[in-house]
């Protein structure tokens, strides 16, 4: 029963890392065209000519962020619930 609960979490976990591999998971595109970079995950387009020449970093900072807003979510509903 404990074996069985383990590998349910380990199961959870690692479905939650990777993904389907549909293309509707996007997490990046670069449109050349347009000069624009659009990052999926935060909805925020960067100019790719900036991306390109090494200025990456905004949105480097802006996944960080959101990284951690969520993982302060997780941890505040963690607590709800404990």
């Amino acid at each position: 029963m404990e074996l069985q609960k383990q590998q349910a979490e380990i199961y959870a976990a690692r479905k939650s890392q990777v993904g389907t591999g549909d293309r509707s998971e996007k997490i990046k595109t670069y449109n050349y065209k347009d000069t624009r970079m659009s990052e999926h995950r935060l909805k925020l387009n960067y100019d790719l000519n900036k991306v390109m020449d090494g200025g990456i970093s905004e949105c480097i900072e802006a996944l960080i962020a959101a990284d951690q807003q969520e993982r302060l979510k997780e941890l505040a509903d963690e607590m709800v619930t404990a």
